[in-house]
């Protein structure tokens, strides 16, 4: 295949910001349970796209395979305040999107959001059942997913990068840029699985993801990562940039949002599968 052209697709490095406004998401959580709940067994990984009414796209995994299409770094700073009917809760009150927005204390903490296309078990696309009025997502779209890696899951994101550098590294570049290569093609490169791990903290051991590679995408499919990314871009910006709402100083534009993440609890990490998805030449992500 032809080199990518870094000018096509530059804007990907830097996910710039917008400030349109905003609305329930194309991109569904993956979290993991750490409570008793119905219809969930504690320590494995579940994604829904209606938790009141109970709709899974995913439930009691103990792997999920994905493509990252998008992973940014940012920071948040929360303080802890009650809601009317008294309970607890994290609002935020600062973020910085963007590299050149500074910290404005030591509060703020830095924060990662892994976002990609979820697959099946054969590394294929998966397709939403049905239409999602509220995201305008359409019957037969591919389904988007999104990982939160704040607080002790923070780590988890950066030993991921660690790990797509360290298989990419050798591979023959298809781009023409290699800080281009490094920081856009590399991710898109690879089939990826997280199970459920355990990292260590003052209050002991706590549930986190655990991002491995698993299978390297032939170059004719990286090509279409790159597109479907692409396209996705205002989708994601949309969704995750809450410059639109809270500035990096603080101050309010229109309203306060909480990004509450899912609760984390001390459990062993999931086994994970010999198995890997099949990526032939002749491979289509149905994207």
């Amino acid at each position: 295949m032809s080199l990518l052209n870094a000018s096509d697709y530059g804007k990907l490095g830097d996910v710039s910001s917008s400030q349109q406004k905003r609305t329930a998401g194309k991109f569904f959580p993956v979290f993991i349970t750490g409570a008793a709940r119905s219809g969930q067994e504690i320590g494995k990984l579940q994604c829904m796209t209606d938790m009141e009414n109970g709709k899974y796209l995913k439930q009691n995994e103990k792997e999920i395979l994905f493509i990252p299409y998008f992973i940014k770094r940012y920071w948040v700073k929360h303080t802890e305040t009650k809601n009317q009917q008294g309970q607890k809760y994290f609002k935020l009150v600062a973020f910085g999107w963007n590299e050149d927005v500074p910290k404005i204390d030591e509060e703020c903490k830095y924060a990662y959001t892994i976002a990609g296309l979820l697959l099946d078990s054969n590394g294929q696309a998966m397709k939403h059942s049905e239409d999602i009025e509220a995201s305008r997502i359409k019957k037969g779209e591919p389904v988007l997913i999104y990982f939160s890696c704040q607080g002790i899951k923070f780590n988890g994101a950066m030993v991921f990068i660690d790990r797509i550098v360290e298989k990419a590294k050798d591979l023959p570049p298809l781009s023409d840029s290699p800080e281009f290569e490094r920081t856009v093609v590399y991710p898109r490169r690879f089939i990826c699985k997280v199970v459920v791990g355990t990292a260590k903290s003052n209050h002991g051991d706590k549930m986190v993801f655990d991002f491995t590679v698993a299978k390297q995408l032939p170059d004719k499919a990286v090509t279409q990562v790159m597109d479907s990314a692409m396209s996705l871009l205002p989708e994601f910006e949309k969704q995750f940039d809450k410059t639109a709402y809270i500035r990096g100083d603080g101050s309010s534009n229109s309203r306060n949002t909480t990004d509450p993440d899912a609760p984390v609890f001390s459990d062993p990490p999931a086994s994970v599968p010999d198995s890997e998805p099949s990526t032939g030449d002749d491979f289509e992500l149905g994207i």
